[in-house]
C-alpha cells in the first residue's frame, strides 16, 4: 500500500471523539502532493462523508470538525485496513495536512473546482 494512502487511511479513522458537525473549510477534494504514480485524491463531502482513491484502492469514511478551528477528525475504510487520522486545514484553504496516531504525515492540496 503507498505510504500516502496509509498516512489517509489512519487520518481518516482517527475523527470520531470529541467532535462538532460542522464540515467547514475542509468541504472538497484535495490530491496529496506525492509522487504522480501514488497520488492519491481525497473528497469531503458537506455531509460529514468522504471517500479516498489511489492506484487500484478505494476508500470510504467520515470526519467532523473538532474544537480547534480547521481540525478535524476523519475515519476512513478501505475494506483491508481501517484508520483514524486529524487532518488541518491551512489558514489559506489550499492545504491539508493529515497526522495518523503513530505520527506519519501527509500533505494534500486542493483541487480547484
Amino acid at each position: 500500500m503507498p505510504r500516502g494512502l496509509l498516512v489517509l487511511t489512519a487520518i481518516m479513522i482517527t475523527l470520531v471523539s470529541g467532535c462538532s458537525n460542522s464540515p467547514g473549510p475542509i468541504v472538497g477534494k484535495w490530491r496529496d502532493e506525492g509522487d504522480e504514480g501514488d497520488q492519491i485524491t481525497a473528497e469531503f463531502r458537506d455531509d460529514g462523508t468522504m471517500s479516498a482513491q489511489g492506484g487500484s484502492l478505494g476508500c470510504i469514511g467520515t470526519f467532523k470538525a473538532e474544537k480547534q478551528q480547521r481540525t478535524y477528525r476523519a475515519i476512513l475504510d478501505c475494506g483491508t485496513s481501517r484508520g483514524a487520522s486529524t487532518c488541518i486545514v491551512s489558514s489559506d484553504g489550499k492545504h491539508l495536512t493529515v497526522t495518523t496516531p503513530d505520527g506519519r504525515r501527509g500533505d494534500y492540496t486542493r483541487v480547484p473546482d
